[in-house]
């Protein structure tokens, strides 16, 4: 499921190379809309982290929220002010600017330094919030979970999208009925991680998968549509600014992934070797994540571009996936690197 979801991600930062292809297609044409629908289906990916975190977080009760702070939440800070550091520098050289610690500190405050590193700052409050999340997935029954998944469904797709085929955009909600702190990203994902490795049975479940995917097809599909009306409406195609019904119905497309590849890898046999390699990636993603962002943007991934396109005369959304797959590989090995490194110095 890492690897999946760390394909997406990198996937999700190709931009108008792969991401926001759609976007230089006329709206009539195939491209147009099958793009479109790879860049909506790649929305699963964050949530499936706090799924999987969920899963296999949510259910150790033993902890003591002292441990959690001592081992979980500082290993994370130590993560993110290190490699803002690194990515700081790296800015200070490129610009050649001058390296200025107060405007370090400030920005790695209240903004940050590479626009991946969102998410640590929202896994940050989701270990904060640990101890609680615990005990609350503990009492609640199915019911209460599929009542979650309801509630999140109702609250930020099919309301949302009523409301703009209805009004455009100009009336919504009264927004103190807000919900986000049970639908948001820190509590419900991780809930749902949990209720679907602990709470649900997926044996002969192969009908219930197949009508699961269709379900998503139909979702991710109604995404794409308001996507293409909402840029009727206004005109407006920026990838920054258009991406408000990208994750309307993500929650599907994250328990139809999870589901899928949990029931799929319970019921093959893998040989060993690929057993040991999909553990290794999947151990590694972490690593991958901190630093896809520099290996994307570094001089040599920016020309693999170039050769593919012009040399190659690969197709565009092709040419995507094998650059999404290359710097896949480029951080595994790196991080192969990095592990044999500190096993000689006695590093765990």
């Amino acid at each position: 499921m890492r690897i999946v979801a760390i394909f997406f991600v990198i996937f999700n930062h190709t931009a108008k190379n792969g991401f926001w292809l759609f976007s230089l297609y006329p709206p009539d044409s195939f491209q147009y809309w099958t793009y479109l629908f790879l860049s909506v289906f790649c929305k699963f990916s964050v949530p499936l982290f706090f799924a999987i975190s969920g899963a296999l977080l949510l259910g150790n009760d033993q902890e003591s929220i002292r441990t959690v702070w001592a081992k979980r939440i500082l290993k994370i800070l130590v993560v993110l002010v290190a490699f803002s550091f690194l990515y700081f520098l790296r800015s200070c050289v490129t610009e050649n600017q001058p390296i200025n610690f107060y405007e370090f500190i400030i920005r790695l405050y209240q903004s940050n330094w590479n626009y991946s590193f969102w998410y640590l700052y929202v896994f940050l409050a989701y270990l904060m919030c640990l101890p609680f999340l615990r005990v609350l997935v503990k009492g609640l029954t199915k019911k209460h979970y599929y009542y979650l998944i309801g509630m999140s469904l109702a609250f930020d797709g099919i309301l949302p999208v009523l409301q703009y085929l209805l009004w455009n955009g100009t009336v919504a909600l009264n927004g103190d009925i807000n919900v986000s702190s049970i639908t948001g990203m820190v509590t419900l994902y991780p809930c749902i991680g949990y209720f679907l490795e602990h709470k649900l049975n997926l044996q002969n479940c192969s009908k219930k998968l197949v009508a699961l995917w269709g379900a998503n097809f139909l979702c991710i599909a109604m995404s794409c549509y308001m996507t293409y009306y909402k840029s009727i409406v206004t005109g407006d195609i920026y990838e920054w600014t258009s991406q408000i019904f990208f994750n309307s119905f993500v929650l599907v497309n994250c328990i139809t992934i999870f589901i899928s590849v949990k029931y799929w890898f319970q019921k093959i046999v893998v040989p060993n070797f690929w057993e040991r390699l999909v553990c290794s990636m999947g151990a590694s993603v972490f690593t991958v994540y901190l630093m896809h962002v520099g290996i994307m943007e570094s001089s040599a991934f920016c020309k693999i571009w170039i050769v593919f396109h012009e040399k190659w005369h690969l197709n565009y959304m092709a040419s995507a996936f094998l650059f999404c797959f290359l710097v896949l590989a480029a951080g595994y090995l790196i991080t192969l690197v990095i592990r044999v490194l500190f096993n000689c110095m006695g590093i765990k």
